[in-house]
């Protein structure tokens, strides 16, 4: 049914992905969408509350920062729970450059 009213369309990546649309009756349209965000970008756990961790870490050892965040209602890049039985997530502080205490 889309065929009836497009004469072509183009796709450009760059920073940006610009759609130019050709319509049947000769007029364009453009449109600029951000790029999609990675996989790794996708699960990364978001920088407020990493920075809770910061905070937290200068007091508490990982299991109770885990314990804090979850009592938080707070949840990880994947949407998982924070595990209580291991160094806080060990990818957050080979990533993040956070001290880990057990």
């Amino acid at each position: 049914m889309l065929r009836l009213l497009v004469e072509d369309f183009t796709l450009v990546r760059d920073r940006a992905i610009h759609i130019q649309l050709r319509w049947k009756g000769g007029s364009t349209t453009s449109i600029e969408q951000p790029l999609p965000l990675g996989a790794l970008d996708l699960r990364r756990t978001p920088t407020a509350i990493i920075e809770q961790v910061r905070a937290l870490a200068t007091g508490q050892t990982d299991q109770q920062i885990a314990r804090t965040l979850n009592a938080r209602g707070l949840r990880t890049g994947t949407g998982q729970a924070f595990q209580l039985d291991s160094c806080f997530i060990p990818a957050l502080p080979r990533l993040e450059r956070l001290p880990c205490q057990l």
